[in-house]
């Protein structure tokens, strides 16, 4: 609906627009002047006589045959003038509901807030507050701000390891229950810092490629009897019956000390699952002797210990 303050403010507007024309002829620019001159002289300040001022002086150098290109710098600062005449809420009430700062300073003492991030004072507008809230916050843009920069973590891929992990356990009907008690936040972590996001094998980091699967099949699955290995690399360690066997693929010394590792650290830091068997498989490379084995299990023991004392 139109009111008398936006007819004002379209009247003003349609006399910026025509005299920041440009290659009109001399007679429609003097009109314009002429137009120019009776509206601002309808208030008397300083601004006004500014204005009035170049406009005749415009005028005078139009009829004294200036060229236009001499006049752009004359007509630039009565289009610069006029502008501020608009902004004026004195001579264009409408203006007022767009000003940042309000012509009122006693406003400034009303429905501000202080923004505790940017450390700015805004109007309660800038701010999204909730009815049961007490505090207020951030403002929107400080929200906006740092919903852009904000680092995003898909975990798409953990949820579906999770879930093939579940399912390939239903499968062996053995009342597995560990592997349903582990949660999304466990499996992450077991797969970042235990095997550094790749497979035990082939180093492969595709995690939509890697499974959890079971060290010892004939044992439930649980963090400290577990491998996380490539599909088709997981495929062909269930088929083995025994891990010692050459053909096997962690027959290697430095592979089964990693394993070991992973399965003491794994159970001092999942003391709220049900308890493990009394004693790891102790797989050795065929040929070992029992007192290199010992050194071994005795290493392993420390470093179980020292990763204990770290997770405390």
């Amino acid at each position: 609906m139109d009111t008398q303050f936006t007819l004002r403010a379209r009247e003003l507007l349609e006399i910026y627009r025509s005299i920041s024309m440009k290659d009109i002829l001399q007679d429609e620019r003097l009109d314009v002047l002429l137009t120019l001159k009776h509206t601002v002289k309808e208030h008397d300040c300083k601004l006004t006589h500014e204005i009035v001022e170049l406009i005749d002086r415009e005028a005078d150098l139009m009829m004294r045959g200036v060229k236009e290109y001499n006049l752009e710098g004359l007509r630039k600062r009565i289009c610069t003038l006029f502008l501020q005449y608009i902004k004026t809420p004195l001579f264009n009430p409408e203006v007022a509901r767009y000003l940042k700062v309000p012509p009122d300073p006693m406003r400034l003492y009303h429905n501000i807030y202080f923004c505790l991030s940017c450390k700015c004072y805004l109007p309660s507008t800038d701010f999204t507050m909730a009815a049961s809230s007490r505090t207020v916050g951030r403002c929107r843009r400080c929200c906006k701000l740092d919903n852009e920069a904000r680092q995003r973590e898909a975990f798409l891929k953990y949820k579906l390891m999770l879930r093939n992990l579940r399912q390939s356990e239903m499968n062996y009907k053995d009342d597995a229950k560990i592997a349903f008690l582990i949660q999304q936040q466990d499996l992450q972590y077991m797969v970042e810092k235990f095997w550094g996001s790749q497979s035990a094998l082939s180093a492969w980091d595709d995690l939509y490629d890697l499974v959890m699967v079971r060290w010892d099949k004939y044992r439930e699955w649980a963090p400290w009897n577990t491998v996380l290995l490539t599909k088709d690399e997981a495929e062909a360690h269930l088929k083995l019956t025994n891990l010692e066997k050459p053909e096997s693929c962690f027959c290697h010394l430095d592979c089964q000390k990693d394993v070991w590792l992973f399965m003491w650290q794994a159970e001092s830091l999942w003391p709220h699952l049900p308890e493990p068997s009394q004693e790891l498989p102790t797989y050795r490379q065929p040929g070992e002797d029992t007192h290199g084995h010992r050194h071994l299990q005795k290493a392993a023991d420390q470093l179980a210990k020292h990763a204990h004392l770290l997770s405390v």
